[in-house]
């Protein structure tokens, strides 16, 4: 008998069972301020640039205009890179995700 949680439809078709992969939340923080065109490397132990990780990033002091859109954040091996091109200095708010 296998043991965990198992949640059903009104139906009674499995939505989630031992085997889903779910993701979960691995990391939170906030970087310290990064200048424009300047960047920062977050590690993350056990990270890879596969679609099982996810990190969702925000800026905490974004311009009040089209440049509040212009970071990146690109996963890589390890850590992944905050590039901040908003033309204003900012720190961000980050959550790293994984799946599996």
């Amino acid at each position: 008998m296998a043991y965990g949680l198992e949640v059903y439809a009104a139906n009674g078709t499995i939505i989630i069972d031992v085997s889903s992969r779910e993701a979960r939340s691995v990391g939170s923080d906030r970087t310290a301020s990064i200048a424009n065109g300047a960047f920062v490397d977050v590690t993350v132990s056990g990270m890879t640039s596969g679609d099982n990780w996810a990190v969702y990033v925000t800026p905490v002091s974004p311009p009040n205009s089209f440049n509040s859109q212009k970071y990146t954040s690109v996963r890589n091996s390890g850590y992944f890179r905050i590039t901040n091109n908003m033309q204003v200095a900012s720190a961000f708010d980050y959550i790293v995700i994984r799946t599996g």
